[in-house]
């Protein structure tokens, strides 16, 4: 990922249209979240023809289905989804930088290690929203070493925090359970005032 350094390698990036990228995890959005038959496979030849296009020897069958059987099942669908952004030539284009030594193997780590590492959203919350399709596009990116076209890394990562659905959840929690507390401590005063009025009448 890229972290907080601003230096040449950073400004050297290639650049990302994010309205392209969210257009496509949309496009390709319904088709992974209906959980179509043999999606390892689908899934397992979509990354291999994108690296076939770029001169990478794909990933051996058996590699594949070793991290397909340590991820979820909702991992599954989002893995589909992001093959799906390789059909972006900048994009796919990338493999080249991930793979080094032009095999898929190293490619395949890196995509596991997002899937695993990011709190990516399920399927059916992406649905819901643009916002949340960006922020998994702007997590991509991040992963993928690419730019967002017209920004610079300070205001991606402001952007990404600002929109980022896991950290908006939390403070609606906490701030759901800080009303709680106040209107807890509300009816605990008005408890003892009905006591305290009790008392002074008994006391007439």
């Amino acid at each position: 990922m890229f972290g907080r350094n601003k230096d040449k390698s950073i400004e050297s990036l290639p650049e990302m249209d994010l309205d392209e990228l969210i257009a496509c995890l949309g496009k390709n959005l319904k088709a992974w979240q209906a959980q179509p038959k043999g999606m390892q496979w689908l899934a397992q030849a979509r990354l291999a023809d994108a690296c076939r296009d770029e001169g990478i020897v794909p990933v051996a069958t058996e590699a594949f289905q070793a991290m397909w059987m340590q991820c979820k099942d909702a991992q599954h669908r989002q893995f589909g989804l992001l093959t799906a952004t390789l059909d972006l030539t900048l994009l796919r284009q990338r493999l080249v930088h991930h793979a080094p030594n032009h095999r898929g193997d190293a490619v395949l780590r890196l995509l596991q290690q997002h899937l695993t590492s990011v709190a990516l959203l399920p399927l059916d919350v992406l649905e819901q929203s643009d916002v949340r399709l960006e922020e998994f596009a702007r997590h991509f990116c991040r992963t993928w070493q690419v730019r967002i076209a017209k920004e610079n890394l300070i205001a991606s990562e402001k952007r990404l925090h600002e929109i980022n659905f896991g950290r908006l959840m939390k403070e609606a929690d906490q701030a759901r359970a800080s009303a709680e507390d106040r209107m807890a401590y509300l009816r605990d005063l008005q408890r003892k005032e009905e006591e305290n009025k009790r008392a002074r009448r008994g006391k007439w």
